[in-house]
Formats: C-alpha cells, structure tokens, sequence
C-alpha cells in the first residue's frame, strides 16, 4: 500500500502545487487586463476633460482674438472720453463729448459679443446648456445696447428707447454670470478667468465706477489672450 502511494505521488506531482501554480497565472492574468483597461480609460478621461486648440489659426480663435483686441482698444477709447471730454449731465446731447460717448458704446458692446462667441466655438460644446444660453442672452443684450445706441445718436437723446438701456444691463450681467459656468465646464482657461470677465464688466461696462473703469475691463481682456496664446501653444 505503501508503495502504491508513493508511486501515484511520483506520477500525479503534488496537487497542492498545481492548484497554486494556476492559481498565480490567473491572478496574472487579471492583473494585466485590469492595468490595460485603467490606462485605456485614464487615455479617454483625458480625451474628455482637456479641451484642445490647434495651434493654426482657426475661425473661433480669429474671431476670439479680434474681439479681444477690439475690446482692449474700445475700453481705452471709452476711459479717454470719460476722462478727458466735456459731457452734458442730461439726456439731451448738447456737446461734441456726448456723440462721442455714445459712438464708442458700439465697438464696446460689439467686442463682448464676439468674445463670447468666439470662446464659445473653441469650448466645442464642453460648456453644454449654461455656455449656449449665456452666448445667447449676452448677444441679445449687446444688440439691444448697438440699438440704443444708434437710436440715441439719431435723436439726440439718451433715453431715446425708454428703458430698454438698464434692461441692457441686467440681462448682459445675467448671461456673463450664466456663460461663466459653461466656462468653468468647459476646463479651456482658469476657472478664475469667467468671474473676472464678471467682475470687468461690472466695474468698467456700461455702468462704469469711475472714469478709468474701463481700463480694468481692458485689462482682463488682455489677460484671456495671453492665457489664450499660452493655452495654443501648449496644444
């Protein structure tokens, strides 16, 4: 019997052996699809949450860089007016200073409509519901603004249209406050940057503080291209 024995372990092997040696493969086994599949979803959560610029000049960059521009230079234009020319303190136009007060608030509201578009395009639909809402409640307050405008020009009045203008002015605060959380969604610039384009507008826009307001509105301004060139040459 004894013999029998020792012959069936010299044949078999040790079964304890065996089951750990199979044992060990499997665990390989499952280790190594478990460490593909986290780098393959580490690869697509990238792809997801980092918004890309081509580095080639693009419709929605052009278009973000001139009203970036524009609006550097409108808010330069509009300080020296208030700083420097004399202006009626009634609706009615009675000086050279109130036309030319009122003319510069076309390429100022002009600029912020073609910033937001154009950030709007380069989030390429990451900043989801808030980014189209706030682009469209922000470009309907700049048109309504260009309305007002032009109709106090051609009436000689500054509440030509009624109340239209504070109007104005809530809904573009509204839809900069609402853009700006599609901003932050979208992860293309710093999450700091949407509520400083709040706070510009606010101090510096068409409610101005005080007289060289608007040189901290043209200040954020030039911050977004620079973090916009930077963010380009990264891509």
């Amino acid at each position: 019997m004894r013999e029998s024995l020792l012959a069936d372990r010299k044949i078999g092997g040790r079964p304890d052996d065996t089951g750990a040696t199979a044992f060990l493969a499997l665990r390989r086994f499952i280790h190594s699809n478990a460490s593909e599949r986290y780098s393959e979803g580490v690869t697509i959560m990238a792809t997801q949450t980092i918004p890309a610029i081509s580095a080639h000049p693009t419709p929605a960059t052009r278009l973000a860089f001139a009203g970036l521009t524009l609006g550097i230079l409108s808010c330069v234009l509009y300080a020296c007016i208030l700083m420097f020319a004399r202006t009626s303190n009634g609706p009615a136009f009675t000086t050279a200073g109130d036309y030319w007060l009122t003319a510069s608030g076309i390429p100022f509201v002009a600029a912020l409509l073609l910033i937001t578009a154009g950030i709007h395009k380069l989030h390429h639909g990451r900043d989801g519901l808030p980014g189209r809402i706030g682009l469209i409640l922000t470009g309907a307050a700049m048109t309504a603004f260009a309305v007002a405008f032009t109709a106090g020009l051609i009436t000689r009045h500054t509440h030509a249209l009624g109340p239209l203008y504070p109007f104005c002015v809530v809904a573009s605060l509204a839809g900069l406050v609402i853009f700006t959380i599609g901003m932050i969604r979208a992860r293309l610039l710093p999450w700091w940057t949407g509520p400083a384009l709040v706070a510009g507008w606010l101090i510096g826009g068409p409610i101005t503080a005080f007289a060289a307001a608007p040189f901290v509105l043209a200040a954020v301004y030039a911050t977004i291209i620079i973090l916009l060139r930077k963010t380009v040459r990264a891509s």
